[in-house]
């Protein structure tokens, strides 16, 4: 089975996304999206975008620039852009500051793009690299030094309003992609970061539907916040929320409560919203039987009365969680200095 590598952190970067203030694209600007993609797409060889990551931004850059240049007209009509030149140096961060955390008490904030950059605030190293490589379903990271887990800094990254016009152009993938690829400059500019990325398999779950079928609402397909994902969290238990989304992004979510990748499986190939309830971490907790990433039991988060993902998502989505086997990402870190004070 061809299972594709989803993001694992894109709960907290849809979170980042909205609160930047970003609205549905119209039809058109959909439409210009999907070409840009395409085209980017095949002047790389049609390789996806981890394998020619460097090829595809100098492309998403240009095509967001001279856009009738560089993908043709439905009509194959040409138009005049000679006087379209594309600016230097293009998707790139302008001005950034990495500064060791203060702590005055409060807590991190979601990792991820504003409308005019990128901002962390009392965050590991840790987190930032788990952020700017979450191409993969998981994340495993060897190599890194101590002080990546237990220094906290605030960081905040800005880039030119021309870049956040050109963001705007592109698919949500293509988006996420960019801004991926941004962070990463920004760790090998300001910390001399190198690193190489590989996969391995390992325990993974199927997302399938219950055996008495799903309990899952069809989406309105012209909802202004289709799209949307937000997690709230409490004391006793973390609510997942989906507005218009498809299975993947729920399954993508899920990776995080369930401890293991988890691939969409169920067939379900609408938009949906849904609410999901899922109990924090408590003494209480339920083992699933097998293999974890790291060769021990698989522990899923459970409330007092026991209830486990697998239950809660039976009980209210008409779905569960079946073992299985699936890809993760490793990034291996082969060099890291602590960045400066600035």
């Amino acid at each position: 089975m061809n299972r594709k590598l989803i993001p694992f952190l894109c709960i907290v970067v849809t979170m980042a996304a909205a609160a930047s203030g970003q609205t549905a694209p119209s039809p058109e600007a959909q439409s210009l999206a999907t070409q840009i993609t395409d085209y980017a797409t095949a002047q790389c060889g049609g390789k996806d975008a981890a394998a020619a990551p460097d090829c595809r931004m100098k492309v998403l850059w240009a095509a967001t620039q001279c856009p009738d240049r560089m993908i043709a007209a439905p009509d194959g009509a040409k138009t005049d852009s000679s006087r379209c030149v594309v600016s230097e140096p293009g998707f790139e961060y302008e001005v950034a500051t990495i500064k060791p955390h203060k702590d005055d008490g409060t807590n991190g904030s979601p990792v991820g793009p504003t409308a005019d950059g990128y901002r962390a605030v009392n965050v590991t190293i840790r987190k930032t690299v788990l952020y700017a490589y979450s191409a993969g379903l998981q994340l495993e990271i060897t190599g890194e030094p101590v002080w990546m887990n237990e220094v906290h800094y605030d960081i905040e990254a800005k880039f030119v309003p021309e870049v956040a016009e050109a963001l705007k152009k592109l698919t949500p993938d293509d988006r996420g992609f960019v801004h991926r690829f941004m962070t990463q400059q920004l760790l090998k500019d300001r910390m001399n970061f190198a690193a190489h990325v590989g996969t391995k398999e390992v325990p993974a779950y199927d997302l399938v539907v219950g055996k008495n079928g799903p309990k899952l609402k069809a989406a309105d397909p012209n909802a202004k916040d289709n799209g949307s994902t937000s997690m709230q969290p409490d004391k006793v238990r973390i609510i997942l929320i989906g507005k218009g989304v498809p299975m993947v992004t729920l399954a993508r979510n899920l990776s995080g409560s369930a401890g293991r990748p988890v691939f969409d499986e169920t067939g379900l190939n609408g938009i949906y919203d849904y609410t999901l309830e899922i109990a924090r971490e408590q003494n209480m907790s339920a083992d699933v039987p097998g293999e974890g990433a790291t060769g021990t039991a698989v522990t899923l988060i459970s409330d007092p009365s026991g209830r486990t993902v697998t239950l809660a998502l039976e009980d209210q989505l008409g779905l569960k969680l079946v073992p299985s086997r699936g890809p993760m990402q490793v990034v291996v870190i082969e060099h890291i200095e602590k960045p400066d004070a600035n």
